[in-house]
């Protein structure tokens, strides 16, 4: 076991789905997988997963401590930031008004648009190919030479 470092994290539902598209049973999943690695941890959870940690960690030097979501600063700040942050005086000041804007996603670029409504985005729509990454990369053009040849193209 590596006691050079601890691991600090934290475990609670979100509701990450609607913010990056992971479902919950996701998240547990990846999480499971970090409460392998055989170093210490300190672990803030919510009261319903404390087994879930134990039965993971039971020979792992593991601190839990047990926070109520409503405790977290996000939660208690999180309906004020969405307020701002969905507003259009916000997305304005951030991403400018009528600016040109470019995505690059070496994935889907669903849910990009509404940041590019003035410009381009790149990624993989599509599905099926397989290759190395950089054949991939050629067909879907994200390249760096094609990326900067459709924004010289579609800048105005």
């Amino acid at each position: 076991m590596d006691n050079s470092f601890t691991i600090v994290t934290a475990l609670f539902d979100l509701n990450r789905e609607k913010m990056d598209g992971r479902t919950w049973d996701e998240y547990l999943y990846w999480f499971d997988e970090t409460l392998k690695v055989k170093c210490p941890m300190v672990i803030f959870i919510g009261e319903d997963l404390i087994s879930f940690v134990e039965e993971r960690r039971k020979l792992i030097p593991t601190e839990i401590i047990v926070q109520k979501k409503s405790e977290i600063p996000y939660f208690y700040l999180k309906d004020k930031l969405d307020i701002i942050i969905e507003s259009q005086e916000y997305k304005n000041k951030i991403l400018g008004k009528n600016s040109f804007r470019v995505t690059i996603e070496a994935g889907v670029t669903t849910g990009w648009e509404k940041y590019t409504s003035n410009g381009i985005s790149f990624g993989i729509n599509s599905f099926g190919k397989s290759a190395p990454y950089k054949q991939i990369y050629k067909h879907f053009g994200l390249t760096s030479e094609n990326i900067t040849s459709e924004i010289r193209k579609n800048y105005k």
